[in-house]
């Protein structure tokens, strides 16, 4: 059986797979070794920065000067209208994966395994302070929708094709949302940043637990990175 194997270049396949366990363990270890000494740290910075913005009281607001960088509370309407997923405040990404014709091979997919975002959220957003008043909200290029709902619904492609997956992340009515932005006057702030909860709860979430996430997932990354390159050195040196 070895010598037939060995025929049917059973051995040469197998060399092959140590190749792969290299290469995706030198990926682990390039992707999870900045984000252990980079990412915690420029978290905890972040979070330091982030704590001392001010955070008027809704009567302070309109005494601010335009311009000023703040943390704020205001909630989402409760009858605010909602899409088919229930959420007001929302975008939509997507991304594609294997077809038909992949999963037959048993090969991963062709298309992105990256989530792109297909549909902005909306530009302008009525929201009201924790006194009843209405404020709009503007959104920066880029806004962090932080622990927001995110709702998978797969789509269906050409059956031979790339198939869609879309995912539907944002608030929901009736939520109290702590915005960090600019205020710009006018009942006006143009926001970079949403987390669900208190400025205390965001203060919370980037002072400890965005630090540990970040710490947290470039050590397993790291440590598995170095795992599967051991193991495809070896499996190499042993002509595997």
């Amino acid at each position: 059986m070895l010598l037939l194997g060995r025929l049917l270049g059973f051995r040469r396949n197998r060399r092959g797979f140590s190749v792969v366990l290299l290469i995706f363990g030198i990926f682990g270890c390039v992707a999870g070794c900045p984000l252990a000494l980079f990412g915690a740290p420029y978290s905890i910075i972040r979070s330091r920065q982030v704590a001392a913005l001010p955070r008027p009281e809704p009567a302070q607001l309109r005494a601010t000067a335009p311009g000023t960088s703040l943390l704020i509370a205001a909630q989402i309407a409760p009858d605010a209208p909602a899409d088919s997923h229930g959420l007001a405040l929302a975008y939509v990404e997507a991304r594609q994966i294997g077809g038909q014709q992949d999963r037959e091979a048993g090969t991963p997919g062709t298309g992105s395994s990256s989530w792109q975002i297909e549909q902005p959220p909306p530009p302008t957003f009525e929201m009201q302070l924790l006194d009843g008043e209405p404020v709009t909200i503007q959104m920066a290029a880029k806004p962090s929708f932080l622990n927001a709902q995110r709702i998978e619904a797969r789509g269906e492609g050409v059956e031979t094709g790339p198939r869609t997956e879309r995912r539907f992340v944002g608030y929901l009515p009736g939520q109290t949302l702590t915005v960090e932005g600019v205020w710009e006057g006018s009942n006006r702030i143009t926001a970079g940043a949403f987390y669900s909860g208190t400025p205390d709860d965001y203060l919370n979430f980037l002072t400890y637990t965005q630090p540990a996430g970040a710490l947290l997932m470039g050590l397993v990354c790291g440590l598995l990175g170095l795992v599967l390159v051991i193991g495809g050195g070896a499996m190499r040196v042993l002509g595997y």
